[in-house]
């Protein structure tokens, strides 16, 4: 990511992955379309990450960042998961198959989990505002002095 971080499971390193997943994406379908206009609208840069059951016990939180990238909006959400209620596996599929429904959910409503739900179950939205303004926020003040060169 070009930066060095104390932890993988953040949700800045999550919109990151997610920032990086979309340029590079549009970058692609840019070079292989060789045409300005081609449909970026349908481009969406995903970043995960998570601390989820393993062999040993954690002391720590069961969770998951999903940041997603689109070409109008992006948005981070924190999903919470009730610790050993869940095997590793089910842990992964709980957090894909919400992932996907995320992804299928417009921005607008509120968000939701789906499957089977326990007691401290939860999603929150940490973070949401228009793409170019994620995109401008990120730039690095050297980046920044060069475009204004």
């Amino acid at each position: 990511m070009g930066y060095d971080t104390e932890t993988y499971v953040d949700s800045k390193v999550t919109r990151d992955f997610a920032i990086k997943a979309f340029t590079n994406t549009q970058k692609y379908m840019y070079y292989e379309s060789n045409d300005l206009a081609f449909e970026q609208n349908r481009i969406l840069g995903v970043g995960i990450s998570g601390a989820l059951r393993s062999n040993y016990e954690r002391k720590g939180l069961h969770h998951a960042y999903v940041s997603l990238v689109d070409q109008k909006k992006y948005v981070t959400y924190y999903i919470n998961l009730d610790k050993n209620k869940r095997s590793r596996e089910e842990e992964d599929y709980f957090i894909g198959y919400n992932v996907l429904n995320l992804i299928n959910t417009p921005v607008t409503e509120a968000p939701g989990l789906v499957g089977e739900l326990f007691e401290n179950d939860k999603i929150t939205v940490l973070e949401s505002m228009d793409t170019i303004d994620l995109l401008l926020s990120s730039l690095s003040t050297t980046t920044m002095n060069i475009i204004f060169l």
